[in-house]
This record gives structure tokens, sequence and C-alpha cells, in this order.
């Protein structure tokens, strides 16, 4: 097929089809495909993607065009839209639904939909689980609660934020399965509004009256996997609380979290997938014209 010029004339002012337009050739540089961002045509080249469609006036000899097409808020736009559909010129919409209007109002097959991945993110955050608590001697806590709920949710990219003393043993025991762990022997209350602000799930094992930390954390909006008993329950449902009696329960639940994770990911990884997304546009440069 040959290089494949992605052509965004440039604007007074940075706009997002310049950073899509500069993110498209990279993207498909790195599924292997020849490709260059260009602000004008100085060269032939065999396929040409203008990103600015109301800038592709003419048709290239020899030159396979194609249009992403955004806004079409004007009656000259669509004129223009048709006249470039009845070229050969291919428009690629942002979404199939856009298409499908286009395909209507002009009467040519030449509009196709493929939904853009998000321009800009990060990796795919870790579960952040916060314990809020002081470890006693007589063992209240459950430390070995703790350690079970965390074996079981390392399956995923976990980081522990702790705060209250007593977690030195504990921290040096649950590392290797952790990726990291932030701790705060102190109790601080800037530190700990700043710990719940940052975390996903507090966890909570005590089989006794219950604790505070326990309802700040739900009335931040926020789930926690606590024991099934305490005052907490007062506040606790379905919704906002992940309640466990024994092993058997907090296995469960976990399972409940990690297959809610999963499908967080899963998530994720579509509206991130530049390679499937170039790949589209790489089978329908290759397709032959209508």
């Amino acid at each position: 097929m040959g290089p494949i010029a992605v052509l965004c004339y440039p604007e007074e002012t940075v706009w997002i089809i310049e950073v899509l337009a500069k993110r498209m050739a990279m993207g498909l540089q790195q599924i292997g495909q020849q490709a260059e961002y260009i602000t004008s045509l100085d060269r032939h080249y065999p396929t040409i993607y203008y990103m600015n469609y109301i800038r592709c006036i003419e048709v290239v000899k020899g030159a396979r065009q194609f249009t992403y097409i955004t806004h079409i808020d004007e009656g000259r736009k669509l004129v223009l839209l048709r006249q470039q559909a009845e070229a050969g010129i291919v428009g690629i919409c942002m979404s199939e639904d856009t298409a499908r209007r286009m395909r209507e109002l002009t009467g040519s097959r030449n509009f196709v939909g493929i939904t853009p991945p998000a321009l800009r993110y990060g990796p795919f955050k870790p579960l952040k689980i916060l314990f809020a608590s002081r470890l006693y001697e007589d063992g209240r806590k459950n430390i070995s609660i703790f350690e079970r709920s965390i074996s079981l949710l390392s399956e995923t990219d976990v980081e522990l934020y702790i705060i209250g003393s007593g977690w030195e043993a504990f921290i040096e025991k649950i590392k290797p399965k952790v990726r990291k762990v932030h701790y705060s022997p102190q109790f601080s209350e800037e530190t700990y509004l700043r710990y719940i602000a940052e975390t996903d799930l507090l966890v909570y094992a005590g089989f006794d009256e219950g604790a505070i930390s326990v309802i700040d954390y739900l009335a931040a909006g926020k789930k926690v996997l606590a024991t099934a008993q305490g005052y907490h329950l007062d506040f606790c449902t379905s919704d906002n609380a992940y309640l466990f009696s024994n092993e058997e329960t907090l296995s469960e639940q976990t399972r409940r979290i990690l297959e809610k994770r999963r499908h967080e990911q899963k998530i994720y990884e579509r509206l991130t997938d530049w390679d499937r997304y170039c790949q589209q546009h790489v089978e329908i440069f290759n397709r032959p014209l209508a």
C-alpha cells in the first residue's frame, strides 16, 4: 500500500484533531504500517488521510483519499461531503450511527464508522486498598484475615495504604504480594483523609464493635470489605459493602471484587486500544473502493 500520509492542515490554535492526527500516524507506525504526519501535500503519497475534511476540495490523481469526519454543522459541509463521496473519497466517521446517517443523507456508501479510543490516559490503575486501625496484641483485628484478603486480592495489581501502629511485621510478610505499601504508623488527620481519597477499597476484619473508619469510608461514597458485624452494619448495603463472616464468605466476596476489576480492565483496554483502531483504518484503506 505504500506510506500513508496523515494530513492535518495547521490551525491558528492547537485543536484536538491535530493531536489525534499525530497519534494516528504514530499508531499506524506501531503496527508496522508506513505513515507520516504532514501539514501540506508537498509530494505524492499513494494514500492520503485528511484529518481536516473541510480542506479536502479536490481529487488527487493516483492517490486513494480518505477524510476524517467531525462536526457537520453547516449545509455547505454536507454538500462538500456529498461531493467527496461522489468522487470516491471515503469518509471515516466517529461512530457507525453518524456513518449510517451520512449514507442516508447522501445516498453514497462511502461512509464508514470507527469510534476513536481515548487520547489522554495513563496505565490501568492498581487496586488501592486501605487498612485504617491499630493492631492490638489480643488479636481482635484478626491479622490472619487481613493476610488472607490480600493473598486473594493480589491476583490483581494491588497497592496498600495503612494508617495505624503495629503493622511492621505484617508489612514485611505481605510486601512480596503487592506493588507498593504506603505506611503511616502515626495517625494524622491529613494523612487519613488523603488515604481515603486516594484508595478504592477499605478492608476491615475486626470481629468487634466496629470502626469509625468504615463509616468514614462509606460516607466518602466508597466500598468496604468488612466483617458482617459491628455498628457499621446499620449503614452497609449490597451497593456499598462486601460483607463476610468466615473464610468461605471472604473468598466469595473477594471473587466478586476481582470480577469487577477484570470487567473494568476489559473496558479500559477497549477504550485505549490504538492497535485495533489503526488496524481498522488499514483494512479500510486497503478495501476496494465502491
